[in-house]
């Protein structure tokens, strides 16, 4: 925190705060344990005992919970590599080590671990075997078509308690984020997490999922910035002409810029010149930013209906075909949903194509009060 940020929070403090309200919003944003960082230490004095026990309440809280968190992120690791099975941890304790240095410092509740596309079947059974259960239960043509249509399966045992995200890809198909995860890999690094050595996406590849993350899911929480904002303090080198022009290929630039809007307006982040530079120069990105920060700070905060989200999506994309193409998948991209809905035959299972518009219709248009 630099001098004039400290000297702004200590007049605030001074002032007249709903110390509930401020736990409140912090715990729902992901904030909780910087800002417990901060009162609890260099402004102690100007915060009110009650508060203070609050906030390291829930923040010891919290810190335990990440402890075992990573822990059984680093025996699911140790499992699958019994097996051949090579992952990359990232979110959850792996950025909070990436971003912050220290796993106590980040709210998360899965364990999001990437696997390649071959190698989710046998990373599923060996997580259902451990007592893991997957959210959708498929057949096995069910599992070959949403390996194809969609990115991530969720495993939870305990009643809930523990869950993990099985990625093989980053964002759904109708998305239209075209990455070839196998970049991820050629790139991977390596950190300390829990004394164990793990791989992790590159500093400006980490950069890019973190952003098309936040932009897929409208920037709802104030932590999804200021994990982008410590990755440009960090220390770790970003190789911005590479992360801009991968960020092209992809369609996604927009995206990244957006992130790094927020970072920079938000939370002072540092950015070189030029990053600035190509900020400025592409208008769609104040009215984005200020979008965002609307949503953020809103008293009366809703989550996004299907019909702002997708709007919001569409502002995000550089490109007329990438619009296009998100508009057309959206419509035709089933799901386990659509398949559970009317069960069907595999030989006609065409007809779920035919038949998502109209539950989407019925869901969403016909149904006001689901916005």
């Amino acid at each position: 925190m630099s001098p004039a940020q400290a000297a702004r929070v200590r007049e605030l403090l001074r002032g007249e705060l709903d110390w509930d309200e401020l736990l409140r919003v912090s715990v729902r944003h992901g904030v909780m344990p910087l800002v417990c960082k901060h009162l609890t230490g260099a402004f102690a004095a100007l915060v009110p005992e009650k508060a203070l026990r609050d906030f390291r309440h829930h923040f010891e809280m919290n810190a335990a919970r990440n402890l075992y968190q990573t822990g059984e992120l680093c025996r699911i690791l140790r499992l699958f590599e019994s097996q051949g099975i090579e992952a990359i941890p990232y979110k959850g304790p792996a950025l909070a080590v990436c971003a912050y240095g220290n796993v106590a410092l980040r709210q998360f509740v899965d364990l999001d671990i990437l696997v390649r596309p071959r190698d989710v079947t046998r990373a599923s059974a060996l997580l259902a075997a451990d007592g893991y259960e997957p959210h959708f239960k498929l057949s096995a043509a069910e599992e070959k078509a949403f390996m194809r249509l969609s990115y991530v399966q969720l495993f939870t045992r305990d009643a809930g308690q523990r869950a993990v995200e099985l990625h093989w890809a980053i964002a759904p198909r109708f998305f239209s984020f075209p990455l070839q995860t196998e970049r991820l890999w050629q790139r991977a690094e390596t950190v300390k997490l829990a004394g164990k050595e793990v791989r992790a996406p590159a500093p400006d590849d980490l950069l890019l999922l973190l952003c098309v993350h936040g932009s897929k899911d409208l920037w709802e929480r104030l932590e999804w910035v200021c994990g982008i904002a410590e990755l440009t303090r960090s220390g770790r080198e970003i190789e911005w002409a590479r992360l801009f022009e991968h960020a092209q290929e992809l369609g996604s630039l927009r995206m990244i810029l957006l992130g790094l809007s927020l970072a920079h307006t938000l939370l002072d982040a540092p950015l070189p010149p030029e990053v600035l530079r190509r900020i400025e120069d592409d208008k769609n990105i104040e009215p984005l930013n200020r979008l965002v920060r609307a949503r953020l700070f809103a008293e009366n905060h809703r989550a996004a209906g299907v019909k702002e989200t997708a709007v919001f999506h569409l502002k995000t994309r550089e490109h007329l075909r990438d619009r296009v193409r998100y508009c057309a998948r959206l419509a035709l991209t089933t799901t386990p949903v659509d398949w559970a809905s009317v069960r069907l035959p595999r030989s006609l299972a065409f007809v779920y194509y035919v038949l998502r518009p109209f539950r989407l219709m019925k869901k969403y248009v016909l149904s006001p009060s689901r916005q």
